[in-house]
């Protein structure tokens, strides 16, 4: 009412202000709701990729596998930096228009009455009084110019929230291919048939047996199956990590003899 009754003008320039500040804000801040969105993804794919190195050390220095977990981790490194750093660029942009929008309301309003003073319609107080109605009602129309930066990293948090839910609320059938074509499904199925499996079990016994035979005959350190009673017999047999770094490591099973009949079975430790 004060900026009604001090100059009917005013009150449209506060929301022509106000309009065009909030456009101009939702659109240097649009970036920022994709980019804090994949911000969020990289940071916790980073912490993934620590947790699991952590869990797997033991296994990892054993097999020598140092050098690509640590590439690993450093590529998911550097690309949450190269986004951090867009993200720093796009809020530096969106800070400066804030700063800007907040300085000109200290002027814009004396600059709209001014007029009025020189022609001595309104007194000197009067301009201060406006500035101050200005300022205040400013403040409660542009939400979204002074808060874009918190509005945009809540929308990239919902959007993640969105995303975990309608996989978690989503049928597990959703995940899995149908038999064909994978296409864009995370697991590719197929027709499972009990004759097929069965056939490939008893294919895949037979050519075990026969690698066995066959590299008795080839090699006495290798497995063999000797007869009915006697299922598998190894002897001699030395179990090393593959590629040339196993070559150069103690093995994990050195000169191991073992007979095993029917319904038995036995546990096998590395070194």
């Amino acid at each position: 009412g004060i900026l009604f009754g001090i100059y009917k003008p005013l009150v449209g320039v506060l929301f022509v202000y106000a309009a065009g500040g909030t456009l101009i804000s939702a659109k240097l801040g649009q970036p920022l709701v994709g980019l804090n969105f994949n911000q969020e993804r990289r940071e916790a794919d980073f912490r993934y990729g620590l947790v699991r190195v952590r869990e797997n050390a033991e296994s990892i220095a054993f097999y020598g596998g140092e050098a690509a977990e640590r590439s690993g981790l450093v590529g998911r490194l550097r690309a949450a930096l190269d986004n951090l750093g867009d993200l720093l660029v796009a809020t530096r942009n969106v800070d400066f228009f804030t700063s800007c929008y907040r300085y000109l309301v200290t002027f814009l309003p004396a600059a709209v009455v001014a007029p009025l003073y020189f022609k001595g319609e309104i007194e000197f107080g009067v301009i201060n009084q406006s500035s101050s109605a200005f300022s205040h009602i400013l403040g409660d129309v542009s939400l979204v110019v002074y808060q874009i930066e918190r509005l945009a990293s809540f929308s990239a948090v919902t959007d993640r929230l969105g995303q975990m839910t309608e996989v978690l609320n989503g049928p597990a059938s959703a995940l899995v291919a149908p038999p064909g074509p994978a296409g864009d499904a995370k697991i590719a199925r197929g027709a499972i048939v009990r004759e097929a499996v069965r056939s490939a079990m008893d294919a895949a016994s037979a050519s075990v047996s026969g690698g066995l035979n066959g590299g008795k005959e080839a090699n006495s350190n290798d497995a063999n199956v000797i007869n009915s009673a006697e299922k598998l017999r190894l002897t001699g047999l030395t179990v090393r990590t593959p590629g040339a770094y196993g070559a150069t490591r103690p093995p994990l099973v050195d000169n191991l003899d073992l007979s095993l009949s029917d319904k038995s079975s036995v546990l096998i430790m590395g070194q």
